[in-house]
């Protein structure tokens, strides 16, 4: 895992409207942590400081984020 670059993924909305996001599959998550996330703050941090590290847009130091079965991940800015 080299860049952060293999996280962004582009999502479209009901309204027909697309987003960027950064999205990391659980197991990706447990190996850049070192360990499953635990729900903690200092979690989201260091995959955070990870993100920006590897190239990620300036836009993850404010952005919301969320969690799925899947993964974890960051809302981003609208496109176009």
């Amino acid at each position: 895992m080299s860049t952060a670059e293999k996280y962004i993924v582009h999502r479209v909305d009901r309204e027909g409207r697309e987003w960027i996001q950064i999205y990391i599959p659980w197991a990706d998550v447990s190996a850049l942590l070192g360990h499953p996330h635990r729900g903690e703050p200092e979690d989201d941090a260091a995959l955070i400081a990870w993100l920006r590290d590897h190239g990620a847009p300036a836009w993850i130091e404010q952005a919301e984020g969320w969690v799925d079965e899947a993964g974890w991940g960051l809302y981003g800015p609208e496109e176009g």
